[in-house]
């Protein structure tokens, strides 16, 4: 049964919590709080998937979960929709409260927006991978009911992410059916979801060492006389390790790279390209970790960013395929190192979680900096960076999140269709153990 949620009579923009941070960043609008509940917890946790989105009708949308009661485990998927850089209306649930619940993550395709997330339908029961499917219209988002995409076989499905794409709809989940933490696909065909998902397929090779991290994008492989979409993926996997330290996976002694698959006509479960190494370490005895990549298809290229420790602290890099993914730079030599000029005084410890935007030649990078100095609330400070490149070089680094008590974290991107607007939001913690949902607009 769908249901209507419309603010055609009256709009109520969402109080902008505008915070007594610094708003002083140049072409960016004043930061605002989309959450707005100070008694609870409001997350966006694992943000190699997307928690934005932005339509073809320019409106963005953003996902979190929401605690249902301070302090209670689980908890609900909000929804929120922006325009022009404003809050509609109250952000509003769009799943049933879950005593379990995973981030919720979300794409759209035109004017179709899907939420994928992982909860327990009830405590008994193993979690399960959910998608929603809502049409806009205007002002007015019309939802069908939620379909289950996952078929784990009483084990729990966890960590989705999500991506559309000509009609189809794609996921992929964590789930530990091989024994251990792998990746899985299933596709969609139709644009208002039914019960018609694929057979669940293994991405990842089932070779006894965890897989997880999942990311996905779709388009079209440009192909005229045989049409049709390429589905990449991207995810952490622990096969290769150090000959000095023997990797036990139950020991968590493992080490960590960057895989990517690329399938070449629309998900068909017989269409998977073998699996490829995106990172690996110069020193193969004392191995370092590459993890949670963002990866994004933007015509014949795909690009990666991921989090890596080579250099002694994490730090963030970006690889490319010139040619949608049948080639890669040698896993060795990352394209450019994103996180190497955070602005003067700012002295990083750790980068982590970047995540992309891309349109045309023009490539936006967010992830979050762990910054050098004392605890706020036990909690270490930390901020949000944002770079950008415009066809021809790199921007130096950004603080979307200055001030004084500094806790941001899991940074998400969304452009608009013409590529004019930057929209961010990322998970706060200025205010102590609560934890809201800000969002930032910047106008190019």
């Amino acid at each position: 049964m769908k249901r209507a949620i419309a603010f055609v009579s009256a709009i109520m923009i969402l109080s902008a919590s505008i915070s007594a941070y610094a708003n002083d960043v140049p072409d960016w609008e004043e930061e605002q709080n989309l959450s707005n509940t100070p008694s609870g917890k409001s997350v966006t946790f694992g943000n190699w998937a997307k928690s934005l989105t932005t339509d073809d009708d320019g409106f963005t949308n953003a996902v979190w979960v929401e605690e249902v009661a301070q302090g209670s485990p689980g908890g609900v998927v909000l929804f929120q929709q922006i325009h022009n850089g404003t809050p509609l209306g109250s952000p509003y649930p769009i799943s049933p409260p879950s005593p379990s619940m995973d981030i919720p993550k979300i794409t759209s395709d035109g004017l179709h927006i899907y939420v994928a997330w992982a909860m327990k339908p009830d405590t008994n029961t193993p979690k399960k991978i959910f998608v929603r499917h809502g049409f806009r219209s205007g002002f007015r988002m019309d939802w069908d009911s939620p379909s289950v995409a996952s078929d784990s076989s009483g084990i729990d499905a966890r960590l989705p992410a999500i991506a559309a794409f000509g009609g189809s709809v794609h996921v992929v989940w964590v789930d530990d059916r091989a024994g251990n933490p792998e990746v899985f696909y299933s596709r969609h065909p139709n644009q208002a979801l039914g019960n018609q998902w694929s057979p669940d397929s293994i991405v990842s090779e089932a070779d006894g060492f965890s897989s997880w991290t999942p990311a996905i994008s779709v388009h079209s492989n440009s192909d005229p006389n045989n049409p049709g979409a390429f589905v990449h993926v991207t995810w952490t996997d622990e096969k290769v390790n150090s000959p000095l330290q023997p990797c036990d996976p139950k020991k968590a002694s493992c080490f960590e790279d960057v895989f990517y698959r690329r399938n070449i006509q629309n998900g068909n479960l017989n269409s998977w390209e073998d699996e490829v190494q995106i990172t690996c370490d110069h020193d193969l005895v004392n191995r370092e970790n590459s993890w949670a990549a963002s990866v994004v298809a933007s015509g014949t290229q795909v690009h990666v960013a991921y989090f890596d420790k080579r250099s002694g602290q994490f730090e963030i890099y970006y690889t490319k395929s010139p040619d949608s993914g049948a080639h890669w730079p040698s896993c060795l030599t990352p394209v450019a190192h994103i996180s190497n000029d955070y602005p003067a005084g700012e002295t990083i410890i750790s980068s982590a979680r970047p995540v992309l935007g891309v349109h045309n030649d023009e490539i936006h990078i967010v992830w979050w900096g762990e910054l050098k100095g004392t605890a706020v609330n036990g909690i270490n400070p930390s901020r949000v960076y944002y770079k950008y490149f415009d066809g021809f070089a790199w921007s130096s680094t950004i603080t979307l999140t200055p001030g004084l008590n500094p806790v941001a974290k899991h940074p998400s991107i969304s452009l608009s269709k013409d590529g004019l607007e930057v929209n961010v939001n990322w998970s706060d913690q200025r205010n102590g153990p609560v934890q809201e949902v800000y969002y930032r607009l910047k106008n190019q």
